[in-house]
């Protein structure tokens, strides 16, 4: 069976790299916590993260310390009475890694957030820049894939397959955001031509549509959303490059870029954990962080 597909001028999903996520808040810490966020540069691997840490353990008040080497947002918690945020980015720079404050937040500030988040997690499975993630609809995915692919519910089957889906769902956020941001319009008309053309080169296309999607409405909304993406890729991103090789080098340092600035919040524990342990990266024996 021909399964249906949202093609246009632009492959997206065969183009982007995978990248790190930050994860902001981490576990929970002392209720007078102080939070500050840095943009830190120059870190390449696991033993970048192990010289911070180093650097910034020797300070009187740090309660906690994230850092994400592949998007450079790192997140400390401190407490106000011993210590400020501008010490700290002091210390991480002469680490060897220049630090940059993006935020800070006051104590009662960082109560404030913790107490919205612990709330939307009720409901939503992460926040990706203002774009909030249906819990239930992450699950219904999650369960569709287990169906289709004869998974099961086993452990492993169920986190490989939530790591793949949560990284789809958070791709398409950042391109979706990037794309509001230049206000990108797709006429509904453009997309129902589109769907025309489909059904006419798919054979058995109701068919084919479900089995790959939950109704006939999901699909068109997708196929909106991809096209969305991709023109916003065409205009502002690789608008100008005819060859292939240069459109995939400037794709992936934008998207890395995008990822970088879109600040990203993932509420769900276990995924949390997940994503946090596949983006760590593996050492590199230090080598690549001398000099």
């Amino acid at each position: 069976m021909k399964k249906v597909v949202l093609g246009s001028a632009v492959v997206v999903a065969a183009l982007l790299l995978s990248f790190g996520l930050g994860l902001f808040p981490g576990e929970s810490a002392r209720v007078d916590a102080a939070m500050a966020e840095f943009t830190v540069k120059n870190m390449t691997c696991a033993s970048c993260v192990g010289t911070i840490n180093e650097a910034l353990g020797k300070l009187d008040g740090i309660e906690k310390v994230d850092i994400v080497v592949t998007t450079g947002r790192s997140q400390v918690l401190y407490d106000p009475t011993r210590l400020d945020a501008q010490t700290i980015a002091r210390t991480i720079t002469e680490s060897g890694f220049p630090a940059v404050l993006s935020l800070n937040m006051s104590s009662d500030d960082y109560r404030s957030l913790q107490a919205e988040e612990s709330r939307l997690a009720e409901t939503y499975l992460a926040r990706i820049g203002s774009r909030l993630i249906s819990r239930a609809d992450f699950d219904r995915k999650v369960e569709r894939a287990l169906t289709t692919m004869q998974m099961g519910d086993q452990p492993e089957a169920v986190k490989r397959v939530r790591a793949g889906i949560w990284q789809e769902v958070r791709d398409r956020a950042l391109l979706l955001t990037a794309a509001e941001s230049n206000q990108i319009v797709v006429p509904q008309g453009e997309v129902d031509l589109r769907v025309k053309e489909l059904r006419a080169s798919t054979p058995d296309f109701e068919t084919a549509l479900l089995a790959s999607y939950p109704s006939q409405e999901e699909f068109v909304n997708q196929l909106k959303e991809k096209m969305i993406i991709n023109r916003n890729i065409e205009l502002n991103v690789i608008a100008g490059i005819d060859n292939p090789q240069e459109q995939r080098q400037k794709l992936n340092q934008w998207f890395q870029e995008l990822r970088r600035q879109t600040p990203m919040v993932i509420f769900d524990p276990q995924l949390k954990q997940s994503v946090a342990q596949s983006g760590a990266g593996g050492g590199c024996g230090g080598g690549c962080c001398s000099g």
